[in-house]
């Protein structure tokens, strides 16, 4: 999970906004990759923190079924 855009487009290595980034799935080296929003974002803008959350849910989703796959 990639918090913020800087982190997500130096991993990613790409010059994306954060709002084209997020809601997919990218890849890093086979390894899957989401990105978010960044935590000091959420502070000034408590509106982002639905959409964050919603995020994370889709890492936790993506988790559990790479796990399920595996084992």
């Amino acid at each position: 999970l990639c918090l913020g855009r800087i982190a997500a487009q130096r991993l990613l290595g790409t010059g994306a906004s954060l709002k084209s980034l997020r809601r997919t799935v990218h890849f890093y080296k086979g390894i899957p990759v989401l990105a978010t929003f960044h935590p000091a974002a959420l502070l000034r803008n408590a509106d982002l923190k639905r959409d964050c959350w919603d995020d994370v849910r889709k890492v936790r989703a993506l988790y559990d079924a790479l796990r399920a796959d595996a084992g």
